[in-house]
């Protein structure tokens, strides 16, 4: 009779042995399963960073498919025998569009043209004041593109010049014969606007809204 007892004894005390050790070894294997999809977490959010912070100091210029040069040989077919005064490259709903400016002696004209497809839209003309006729307004503001900075290289230079971010707006004008691009960047927060001279790459102004 005792040896049996002793025996249930033994069975009981070996069984709850068992189990002690089977609920540390699901325990273990817990904690390890949480700690590697915490790991693999904070993996993800640090590439994510990363990644997130690499494209921030980028333009969005190298995805468009009509190049400002496509862009200006589309508004000199569209409007020959005229000067082109203005540029700009600017979104409307997040779809980028070339707006181009331009002049004969007497009236001025303006079209936007696809960073996509090349499509041209809205295309607008209205007569110049009389003080601003025969050429005078006309010669005062056109732009010539030989000696132009690429404006990959200037969109950089603006970049840095706020201490990173991402190039959102451009437009080129020409005020008392400098020809210059100004660029708006924003970076976290802050949105800035850069001006640059076009031709030597200088810095002439910086703002910051």
């Amino acid at each position: 009779m005792i040896n049996s007892m002793k025996k249930i004894v033994l069975g009981a005390i070996t069984l709850a042995t068992v189990m002690t050790l089977g609920a540390c070894k699901n325990e273990t294997t817990s904690t390890t399963n949480e700690q590697n999809n915490n790991s693999s977490t904070q993996v993800a959010k640090e590439s994510s960073e990363v990644n997130q912070n690499s494209s921030s100091s980028t333009s969005n210029l190298s995805d468009f498919s009509i190049s400002l040069d496509d862009a200006i040989a589309i508004y000199q077919k569209e409007m020959p025998n005229t000067d082109i005064t203005s540029i700009s490259i600017d979104s409307s709903f997040k779809n980028y569009y070339y707006e181009i400016s331009g002049m004969d002696d007497n009236n001025e004209y303006e079209l936007k043209i696809s960073v996509d497809t090349g499509d041209v839209s809205d295309k607008r003309d209205e007569k110049l004041d009389r003080d601003e006729q025969n050429g005078v307004k006309r010669n005062e503001e056109k732009l010539t593109f030989d000696h132009l900075k690429p404006l990959d290289e200037l969109t950089e230079l603006a970049v840095k010049q706020v201490g990173g971010g991402q190039a959102t707006d451009w437009s080129l004008e020409k005020d008392l014969s400098v020809t210059y691009w100004e660029i708006k960047v924003e970076n976290g927060k802050q949105k800035h606007e850069v001006k640059i001279n076009a031709e030597t790459g200088d810095i002439l102004e910086t703002e910051q809204d």
